[in-house]
């Protein structure tokens, strides 16, 4: 080239065969023809002035891109390409890197024009400096950048201390202001099958507005940035069939800064833990990732660019059909591999991705695999979607949280859960985040799933209670026909005090194949809990004292319960039906009206408290009905099976000290025994109020001996006992008018009519 400049044509048109830039075969050479009247400025690629000739210029021949060679670049690795780079950027619309490695001292530019980057298989850009950006892209209406990049990282690696949780020293990439690839209010970029390893940054991209498609690219080892792909306001995203692997991996050694004094670390010995490292880490509108593999790295951090106030733009996010993967010993991030957080979006759905967590990182805090969270601000309402994922962590994976974390402070977001196959025995499946007086969402509805978990849905509000600032949860939370769900600890619960809300709870279809509890919430609520298999699993609700609204419960066609203790301390109504229940069952404090129909209870049932309007009815004692410490008012025990090899209703226990009867009815049941015990046994400190009847019930002995009376209690003017069976002295008196009475002396029944006993045929007898 040398030779070239200093060499004008003879004639228009001359044809030169210019050899190599700085020598033969560098791939700077090519063909140039002389324009003997071109007076254009020299760029040292295309267009070459002569020495000494200000008139005419020798032109480069070639279609399609500028190559970098042409403009000088060498690509030795050791030459420093820099002012050729930008050359060929000035110059083209279109550049090509050549096989090569090429060093760049500092920031190239490219302004206000649209340019495509490609690059051959073997070139590799080299950024050999700290800070600033390499390649600067602004207000270009359209960018298409494949290029490679590597071997950027510097001798000794330094990171600045940044702790920010009181457990776990923490530190992040800091210092480094910039960015490798920045992109300011440029129209369309693509960015496509580019191999970077071995960077050192804030970022490799950064984006500042715009709609982006980045798609088949390659990002891998030894990459140490806060996120690889960082986005400030785009219009749409679209990440694409790439792969990211090994990012922020902790190194054998590397220098903590910690109030300017550099401290030595070494991988494993060291405490501090990752705080950076994500795939992306975006602020924008519209974002979808599919069939992208992301292996040993951090995670998903999504916002929406949304200011409060009206006018706000469509926020819609997928993220379908990627694979999150941990597995490696080198995982020391404060956030989780393959976290993905979604916040302030208008609709959101994460959906076929298949996470495979065989390692946990060393340094995590809570895990939460997904959280949507904060969307307010949307004038339409917010849907987000998790479903027909696969997830499978490794049996020392833990969680003190939950895997999907429920948490958008939006009065009407609607959150679906569904479909999903989830293989993670010590962590919680879904938290219900209750820290605040906005609802976590409006409707949650967790439906399809086959479940291995510690907690299945959860949540804890650790705040204090205050009058009538009650922490909000859902309006309807919808747990349904999941087919499978195992549980170390509890199918639901949300504990800590609620006061009065608005929830409506129902947990219908499911099989629950193991879980210690369905344990109902300190506060006011409506729950339907239905149809359900759940033969292990204990139905819990046992105070709401904060609460002052009704609360209704319904139990209803379950194939199997475990364990029910439903003991309340507000206003409740229960209606609790046609059930199979394997353990015992404890009913307190039924304040409003109950309905216990239908059922089977396979062990003994207490009814305590207060007890008023209930209504136990044709249902299958396996064993006994235990009244302890209860006032029954307006209550009727009728028409049930008592199968218990012992009594049948029975008032005694150790802690029982007193039983009022207050116009109750133990009408039409059946008691089967192999004992001989009176069926209805009530204690000395019996209160009877009202009239309280004992009608029509029949006792049997499975050994055929005679029956016992069905009750061991007679002669208060407030306990009618018809039939009753005896001989003539034992005749009950001051009965109420109407009384019948089987005497066993006379082998007769007869009646009492007010004064005297009189047959069937009106003598007195």
């Amino acid at each position: 080239m040398t030779t070239l400049k200093t060499t004008p044509g003879t004639q228009a048109n001359e044809i030169c065969h210019l050899l190599g830039y700085h020598y033969p075969g560098d791939g700077g050479g090519g063909d140039f023809y002389w324009d003997n009247l071109s007076v254009e400025a020299n760029n040292d690629g295309t267009i070459i002035g002569v020495t000494n000739t200000s008139t005419g210029r020798w032109k480069r021949i070639f279609s399609g891109a500028l190559h970098v060679k042409w403009f000088g670049a060498v690509g030795d690795g050791d030459t420093d390409d820099t002012a050729a780079l930008q050359q060929c950027l000035n110059t083209a619309a279109a550049v090509y890197l050549d096989e090569g490695d090429y060093k760049i001292t500092g920031k190239l530019t490219v302004s206000n024009k649209a340019i495509a980057i490609s690059s051959s298989p073997a070139a590799f850009l080299n950024k050999k400096y700290l800070g600033d950006h390499l390649i600067h892209f602004n207000a270009c209406p359209r960018v298409d950048l494949s290029v490679n990049l590597r071997n950027s990282l510097p001798a000794v690696l330094k990171f600045n201390d940044n702790g920010i949780w009181a457990n776990i020293p923490q530190f992040r990439v800091e210092g480094l202001e910039a960015s490798i690839f920045y992109f300011t209010q440029c129209g369309a970029v693509n960015i496509s099958h580019c191999d970077i390893t071995a960077v050192y940054a804030s970022a490799i991209f950064s984006f500042v507005d715009g709609f982006i498609n980045f798609t088949g690219n390659y990002i891998h080892d030894n990459c140490f940035v806060d996120t690889c792909i960082q986005t400030w306001g785009h219009e749409a995203f679209y990440l694409e069939r790439n792969k990211f692997l090994n990012i922020a991996l902790m190194p054998d050694s590397f220098v903590i800064v910690k109030d300017g004094a550099e401290l030595q670390q070494s991988f494993p010995s060291t405490s501090y833990a990752w705080q950076f490292g994500q795939a992306v880490g975006i602020i924008g509108n519209n974002f979808q990732a599919k069939d992208n593999h992301f292996e040993n790295i951090s995670g998903l951090s999504i916002g929406a660019d949304h200011p409060a106030g009206p006018g706000l733009k469509k926020s819609m996010i997928l993220i379908s059909n990627n694979h999150f993967v941990a597995d490696s010993d080198r995982l020391k991030g404060a956030n989780p591999p393959g976290f993905v957080w979604v916040e302030n979006h208008q609709s959101a759905s994460v959906t076929e991705n298949r996470f495979s967590y065989r390692k946990r990182a060393v340094g995590d805090g809570q895990f939460l695999l997904c959280r949507f969270a904060y969307a307010r601000y949307n004038e339409e309402k917010p849907y987000f979607e998790y479903s027909r994922n696969t997830y499978i962590a490794a049996d020392n994976i833990t969680d003190s949280t939950g895997t999907i974390a429920v948490m958008t402070r939006s009065n009407d977001a609607v959150v679906n859960i569904e479909n999903n196959k989830h293989y993670a025995p010590f962590s919680n499946f879904i938290y219900i985040d209750t820290i605040s007086a906005e609802r976590p969402c409006d409707h949650l509805t967790v439906q399809g799933n086959d479940v291995v978990c510690n907690e299945f849905v959860m949540g804890y509000n650790a705040e204090v209670f205050t009058g009538n600032n009650f922490f909000k949860l859902p309006r309807e939370i919808n747990i349904v026909n999941n087919p499978s769900v195992k549980c170390t600890g509890d199918f639901f619960s949300q504990r800590g005090e609620y006061g009065d809300t608005d929830l409506k709870l129902n947990i219908i279809g499911n099989n629950i194949v193991a879980a210690q509890r369905i344990y109902l919430l300190n506060g006011s609520f409506e729950a339907t809990i239905a149809r359900n298999n759940a033969p292990h699993t204990a139905i819990t609700w046992d105070w709401a004292v904060t609460a002052t609204r009704e609360s209704k419960v319904r139990v209803m066609e379950n194939a199997a319960l475990g364990k029910v203790d439903l003991i309340s301390g507000t206003q409740f109504s229960l209606q609790f039906i046609d059930n199979l229940v394997n353990e015992e069952v404890n009913f307190k404090n039924l304040l409003i009206a109950a309905d216990i129909k239908g059922n089977t209870f396979q062990s003994g049932v207490s009814l305590r408290g207060n007890v008023n309007n209930a209504h136990v009815v044709s249902n299958i004692f396996k064993n006994r009905l235990l009244l302890i410490n209860v006032e029954l008012y307006k209550t009727d025990i009728t028409y049930n099976v008592f199968e218990g090899n012992g009594l049948g209703i029975y008032g005694y226990d150790p802690s029982s000290t007193s039983l009022k009867l207050n116009y109750a009815n133990f009408i039409g049941n059946a008691f089967i025994t192999d004992l001989i015990f009176n069926a209805i046994e009530f204690p000395d400190f019996v209160q009877y109020t009202g009239l309280n009847y004992i009608t029509n019930n029949t006792t049997t002995n499975r050994n055929n001996l005679p029956p016992m009376p069905v009750c061991n209690r007679r002669g208060n003017p407030n306990l009618v006992i018809s039939p009753a069976a005896g001989p003539t002295a034992d005749r009950p008196t001051g009965q109420p008018t109407g009384l019948e009475y089987l005497d066993t002396t006379l082998q007769k029944k007869i009646t009492w009519w007010g004064t005297t006993w009189k047959d069937a045929a009106g003598n007195n007898v």
